[in-house]
């Protein structure tokens, strides 16, 4: 009895190797159901999902399939690099969390982890033709995803160069010293090279964003305007709402030097 129970206790102790509701990934799982539907039924969707159409997904996948593909082992499959691709352009896209990549593609949190860095380097190797060059760093600062400037290094004299600048800077030292919380070189680099590469290769429309026309007072509205959910976003001030704003300025202006609160004005 005593050797039953003990062999009881190990079994129930084990841990599965692959959770059940993981195990239904091919059936169930995101990338050959829904995606699948995007890519037959709805093209604009599949675009707004991965970021670029299905015929630049599959070239993108010949790229890189031989660097992030693995070989199948006795105990279990591996997973294709058509799904790590996928997880990787929409982390790229929309900096979902491993956990909620997890649920939807049925890939345990653990093994996205591991690969993703892989799918970064084999994406930049890939395109990395697509970044020309060296670029000046013209300031000096970090912002987070709200615009709000997070790290600032200022007291360089202008008369040294950018790099230069930037190299002896307190911000680079904490960058090397990893003290800040930003995205891994890997991923950085790929997110430029496929940017480049989409916006090269795109036949779709690029997005573009408002201009303001100094000249006739005017704001040119960019089509992300008309998007999806353009319907809750606040309308454009007109061009002579604009106009009437800026006499309404002078009209106080000449109100206040009338009223001598300017140097050398009289009552």
């Amino acid at each position: 009895m005593i050797v039953l129970k003990q062999k009881q206790k190990t079994k129930s102790s084990k841990r599965e190797w692959v959770r059940k509701w993981i195990g239904r990934r091919s059936a169930l799982g995101i990338s050959n159901t829904l995606i699948k539907e995007l890519a037959a039924e709805d093209t604009k969707s599949f675009y707004n999902f991965l970021r670029m159409n299905e015929n630049m997904f599959n070239t993108l996948l010949e790229m890189v399939n031989n660097k992030i593909q693995r070989q199948n082992s006795v105990m279990r499959m591996t997973l294709p690099a058509k799904l790590k691709l996928q997880i990787g352009c929409r982390y790229l896209a929309t900096g979902d969390s491993l956990a909620t990549l997890q649920y939807m593609y049925r890939a345990p949190k653990c093994s996205i982890s591991k690969f993703l860095p892989e799918v970064f380097d084999a994406i930049y190797e890939a395109l990395k033709n697509y970044i020309r060059g060296t670029f000046n760093i013209v300031l000096l600062a970090l912002v987070d995803g709200n615009y709000n400037f997070t790290c600032v290094d200022i007291g360089s004299y202008r008369s040294q160069s950018d790099g230069g600048i930037f190299a002896k800077s307190n911000l680079t030292k904490s960058i090397e010293k990893s003290k800040l919380e930003i995205p891994p070189e890997s991923l950085i680099l790929a997110a430029c090279a496929l940017h480049n590469w989409i916006r090269k290769n795109n036949c779709e429309p690029c997005i573009t964003v408002d201009v303001e026309d100094h000249e006739n007072q005017c704001i040119i509205p960019g089509n992300w305007r008309t998007g999806q959910n353009s319907e809750n976003l606040l309308p454009l001030c007109a061009t002579q709402e604009r106009k009437e704003l800026v006499l309404s300025e002078m009209d106080l202006l000449i109100f206040l030097w009338e009223m001598g609160l300017f140097p050398g004005s009289t009552i």
